[in-house]
């Protein structure tokens, strides 16, 4: 079967079962590898029941990776073992329990001549991507192209599945709850000691992760502390589109009261 050319549009979404997003990702794969794996899962479609094959000219990676090329030129043999050497872990982290591990790529192979790189998923990945009926989220692709960090990914693609494609627009805010324990594990910082004090994790993954997120993705993200009494267990993140926290920062220094949207809630009387 001829290798099929990638469709690189920005408004391209991610449709992956939530799993997926569930799943351990491996520490190891570095973050052109992570750009690719989703690039490839976002060409799958509703009704197709196999992956395909796909031929990158690292030219069009590099810019869609908003990457230097000679850097992807240097690096492909070292980003094909990447990504043939990555698994996901299905698990609850327990060895003890049921777990899995599965391969993501069956085939990556670079040809100098023409400067293309095929790649094509493996079938062990079919159902998380294809035939998705239920218990699936869509992640847009935009955003993560431009991140630089592989914790701002891992956690945007958590952030996507429990906002459940309530994704924040004009002056509406989302408000969603992200556990440590959640936002350790997708991370991959739960078996990091560096990691156990809270005050390190915020500071040094969570919150730059949170910026990023912002400026990738146009949000506007607000953090509070989420509690068990007096503990720290999580942080309540509210969620509006960059826009539409301009324009009501804008109306509350004026001293209006922001237009109303039918069948929304205003976010000047969400904070207020």
């Amino acid at each position: 079967m001829t290798a099929k050319a990638p469709d690189y549009r920005e408004d391209n979404k991610m449709v992956v079962s939530n799993n997926y997003v569930r799943a351990v990702h491996p520490d190891s794969m570095n973050i052109n590898a992570m750009k690719l794996f989703r690039l490839i899962v976002t060409q799958c479609r509703m009704h197709d029941t196999e992956f395909f094959e796909y031929e990158c000219k690292l030219t069009d990676l590099a810019e869609v990776f908003h990457t230097d090329r000679f850097d992807l030129y240097r690096d492909v043999q070292k980003l094909c073992k990447n990504v043939m050497q990555t698994v996901l872990y299905i698990g609850d982290g327990n060895p003890k329990h049921s777990w899995e591990y599965r391969a993501i790529f069956s085939k990556c192979s670079y040809t100098a001549k023409t400067g293309k790189l095929y790649v094509k998923l493996s079938p062990e990945v079919t159902d998380l991507f294809l035939q998705l009926r239920r218990n699936f989220t869509r992640i847009p692709i935009y955003a993560i192209l431009t991140m630089k960090s592989k914790y701002a990914i891992r956690l945007y693609e958590l952030i996507n599945e429990k906002l459940m494609s309530n994704l924040p627009y004009a002056n509406h805010a989302t408000e969603i709850t992200v556990t440590l324990e959640e936002a350790r594990a997708v991370t991959g910082t739960d078996k990091q000691k560096t990691y156990d004090k809270i005050s390190n994790f915020k500071h040094r993954v969570f919150e730059p992760a949170l910026k990023e997120i912002e400026e990738c993705a146009n949000w506007k993200i607000i953090t509070k502390p989420y509690k068990n009494g007096r503990q720290i267990v999580g942080f309540i993140l509210q969620i509006w589109s960059r826009n539409g926290w301009e324009y009501i920062e804008d109306c509350k220094a004026k001293g209006i009261i922001p237009d109303q949207i039918a069948g929304q809630m205003n976010i000047y009387d969400y904070l207020n």
